[in-house]
């Protein structure tokens, strides 16, 4: 999967089937004219099972408008027919309302297309933790999380508003990966790590086996 991000706005036309881990797979009708300057496009969506508990009970989840942020590629079928094939980062649902203003909004700033899509991978790198179920994650003592990846410590980090930080009443979950020490060593999530650490605030934290790079190339990360 690559770490392009794609927006697309409109309705699902026809539920293909749902795998085992609970995700499923949608044919979406898209109608956001900024994509490759397309209407109306047939995608295939794969949702995750956290985001479709929100709808898989709604009668008319097929007349919903759908707004969703997802990191797609180009796959082809047997005739070697293209589509594209997008896996979803984020979905909401749309009144009728917003589906037409959004449109409208992004037909507009269709211009600055390449920048808004910069803009969406930067953000939406960095939201791994809406892949993985909220019983995954769990209490951790900040005092026990560990820098040890190279990223991190030679990040350069942007000067915070220390009194913003103060204030925020929840933060991201981090990924960590568990030593022989019973410490924590981080994978992702060094501005959560940060807050924690200037205001000793436990977090949540997703423990997993996984290395940063594997990390990066299980959750399709540009990070």
């Amino acid at each position: 999967m690559s770490t392009s991000v794609i927006r697309i706005i409109g309705k699902i036309d026809k539920i293909q089937r749902i795998n085992d881990n609970g995700s499923i797979i949608i044919l979406f009708k898209n109608e956001n004219q900024i994509n490759f300057n397309l209407k109306s496009s047939m995608f295939m969506v794969e949702i995750t099972k956290r985001q479709w508990q929100n709808f898989r009970n709604n009668p008319n989840v097929l007349d919903l408008y759908f707004d969703i942020y997802g990191k797609f590629e180009i796959r082809t079928v047997k005739e070697n027919k293209p589509y594209i094939y997008v896996k979803s980062i984020n979905v909401k649902k749309l009144t009728s309302k917003e589906q037409k203003q959004t449109i409208d909004h992004d037909n507009k700033t269709s211009q600055n297309y390449r920048q808004d899509v910069y803009i969406q991978e930067r953000d939406y790198d960095n939201m791994w933790f809406k892949r993985i179920e909220e019983n995954e994650f769990q209490e951790v003592d900040i005092n026990k999380v560990k820098l040890v990846e190279e990223t991190h410590l030679n990040s350069k980090v942007s000067i915070f508003n220390i009194r913003n930080m103060s204030e925020y009443k929840e933060l991201t979950p981090i990924a960590v990966r568990e030593n022989e020490k019973g410490e924590y060593e981080l994978i992702a999530g060094l501005k959560t790590f940060i807050v924690g650490k200037l205001f000793s605030r436990n977090v949540k934290a997703y423990v997993t086996t996984l290395n940063r790079d594997e990390f990066k190339v299980e959750y399709s990360l540009g990070i």
